[in-house]
């Protein structure tokens, strides 16, 4: 009637209920026990029609209906709420009564297991990229980066520290001054130390990376500087090339002008802070207020002394920044040579005023002659998609999905743009950028190639017995192990922890949850081709021992089936238990790459282990439609 099960009323659930149990269970009984007891006056017995039977059903369907239909009118549920309160839960106190108390309404909000693109890989590295304030000058840069650096090689894992600061002139290096990157290598995870478990009283384990990041991450704080979301080095560089961001999670502001892309880009990150739950380092990149020195020329002053524009332009470029003459070769190495200003003569705006201006009569004017040096403050950088500024707002998720934490997003931004709360200029957009983005597109591509292996695993089971009963009920394994790869991928997290308490792990499972990603989604895919060995190697033998020679009697059938279960059953086992010990190690391995692998080896075992319910499944149903035909046959003959 246009309504989701989630917006009924526990009224509702208690008189359809009722409606069921008078129309469906209690009229059928009245009726047959009156029929009965009508001939048995007569002396006959009742027959049971076919039409008399569809028609029973057909009454009991219309009954429920109506009689559900009058109790809610009526409002049973209420009128008799004490006796229902006390057979049933009841309500909640600020639900009010059952016809306001929606039962289900929780279960809108609940999406099973999360998405994401990918696990996160361990590379064994830290990549720790914070952001100096646009104001801040390249010694306060290189000041905050020694100083990192030195928090950083105090903690106990860490081998190497290495920062970095500005960038090569490449375009394809677009960082400003004030972004740092610093590798932070760690040693051999044998050489790490060993604490106590605070989660596990009694067990010692080494540090998980998370552990370490959050180290990290306190000894990195500064004022004035923006902390770095969790970055490893091969996965950010990944980031940065495919979307630009620096952290997997990201919303792009584009728009007309670049200051007001910034001005909304603080405005989405001071909402989100406070109501996005789950997400950590939330921050705006900062581009304006960096403070520059402008050479205003005078046109005017330039044309009274005989000076061109481009004279004047070549001395401040070789006066303040440098300029390369010539290039030297020693051996194979190169070495510019760069003519410039000394730095105690460019240090000062005063020491500038005095940059000397060859005129066209030969005579040196001071620059502040023919040009005015004010102080500016202007963007630190200037970013262009699809023509259009752009602004970065980043984040990363914790203990949740990806898929999640953007859904939670984007409804605090439309709540806040309906409410007023925050003002989006016409011709401004966002859009969600990152991993998010990459995972929607592996959506779209596994729609097509899941129900694609599922139709070539049809296909090829119906070419193999021609009978689409058989391949049907063969067929039925896929949903089942689909089933069982779930309920291990839900349960693996607790498995994990209590196999850590026996000794057989070494760390507990690092994450809330385990994700569905794309390496789940390939081993589910894998797992598809061999969910019906078992039920094809069971109906192979079936059909051979059927073909030997014609059944004589009814009972044969089921001795049949059971002789070629007993027969087949120890190659099901081995062929199962064999993929399982092969998926054993791979799946209590922790070491590097287990990332990947683990994920992909999960979907496999749950599902073996759940097909073994096909070893009964398939003789069953193959008795059942033998059974059939010999009925059909008989009646036939």
């Amino acid at each position: 009637f246009g309504l989701d099960l989630t917006q009924r009323s526990a009224a509702w659930f208690i008189h359809v209920a009722f409606g069921g149990l008078l129309g469906l269970v209690i009229l059928p009984l009245l009726v047959r026990t009156v029929r009965l007891l009508i001939f048995v006056k007569r002396d006959a017995i009742p027959v049971d029609t076919p039409r008399f039977r569809w028609g029973m059903r057909l009454l009991a369907i219309i009954s429920a209906g109506i009689l559900a239909m009058l109790l809610h009118n009526a409002d049973f549920a209420d009128n008799n709420r004490i006796t229902l309160s006390a057979i049933l839960a009841p309500p909640p106190p600020d639900a009010g009564t059952f016809a306001t108390h929606r039962p289900l309404a929780t279960l809108s909000d609940t999406k099973g297991i999360g998405q994401e693109f990918m696990p996160p890989l361990d590379e064994g590295d830290f990549l720790y990229m914070p952001s100096v304030l646009p104001a801040g000058s390249i010694n306060t840069v290189m000041d905050v980066m020694q100083k990192q650096d030195v928090q950083f090689a105090q903690i106990p894992e860490v081998d190497v520290v290495v920062g970095k600061l500005g960038r090569i002139e490449s375009p394809l290096d677009p960082a400003p001054v004030g972004m740092l990157e610093t590798m932070i290598m760690l040693k051999d995870r044998d050489q790490w130390p060993v604490v106590d478990d605070p989660d596990f009283e009694g067990k010692k384990r080494k540090r998980t990376m998370d552990e370490i990041w959050a180290d990290i991450k306190q000894a990195g704080s500064f004022p004035g500087v923006l902390p770095s979301v969790e970055l490893q080095p091969i996965r950010t560089r990944v980031e940065m090339l495919s979307t630009g961001l620096t952290a997997k999670i990201g919303i792009k502001v584009y728009g007309d002008n670049l200051m007001r892309c910034e001005e909304l880009a603080i405005q989405i990150e001071s909402l989100l802070r406070k109501r996005l739950q789950n997400a950590q380092a939330i921050n705006a990149i900062r581009i304006s207020g960096k403070p520059y020195l402008e050479f205003q020329i005078d046109r005017e002053a330039i044309a009274r002394y005989g000076v061109s524009i481009a004279d004047v332009q070549n001395v401040i470029e070789v006066a303040v920044g440098g300029k390369n003459l010539i290039t030297t070769f020693e051996g194979l190495d190169r070495y510019p040579v760069r003519v410039r200003y000394q730095r105690e003569l460019r240090d000062e705006v005063a020491d500038l005023e005095r940059i000397y201006v060859p005129t066209s009569s030969g005579a040196q004017i001071p620059i502040a002659m023919v040009a005015d040096i004010k102080r500016v403050t202007g963007p630190m950088s200037v970013r262009r998609e699809g023509a259009k500024y752009v602004s970065y707002v980043t984040m990363s998720n914790v203990d949740i999905d990806e898929s999640s934490l953007v859904e939670n997003g984007k409804r605090i931004i439309d709540d806040a743009i309906i409410r007023g709360e925050l003002e989006v200029p016409e011709g401004y957009y966002m859009k969600w950028a990152g991993s998010y983005e990459r995972n929607l597109r592996a959506k779209k591509r596994l729609a097509i190639l899941v129900p694609l292996v599922l139709i070539i695993n049809v296909i090829l089971i119906y070419l193999q017995f021609n009978r689409w009963s058989l391949t049907l009920v063969i067929f039925l394994a896929i949903p089942v192990a689909f089933s069982g790869g779930f309920i291990l991928l839900e349960y693996w997290p607790e498995l994990q922890n209590w196999l850590y308490t026996l000794g057989a792990m070494d760390r507990p499972f690092p994450e809330s949850e385990m994700y569905l990603t794309v390496a789940v989604w390939v081993g589910f895919i894998a797992l598809f081709g061999i969910a019906v060995d078992d039920g094809i190697v069971m109906g192979t033998y079936l059909e051979q021992s059927f073909r030997r020679s014609k059944v004589m009697r009814f009972e044969e059938i089921e001795d049949r089936v059971v002789e070629a279960g007993l027969r087949r059953i120890r190659p099901c086992l081995m062929t199962t238990f064999t993929t399982l010990a092969a998926l054993t190690p791979v799946i209590l391995t922790t070491g590097r790459g287990s990332d990947v692998m683990t994920p992909m080896a999960l979907p496999v075992f749950g599902g073996m282990v759940a097909t073994l319910v096909s070893l009964f499944v398939v003789p069953t149903c193959y008795c059942a439609f033998k059974q059939w035909e010999y009925r059909i046959r008989f009646v036939t003959q």
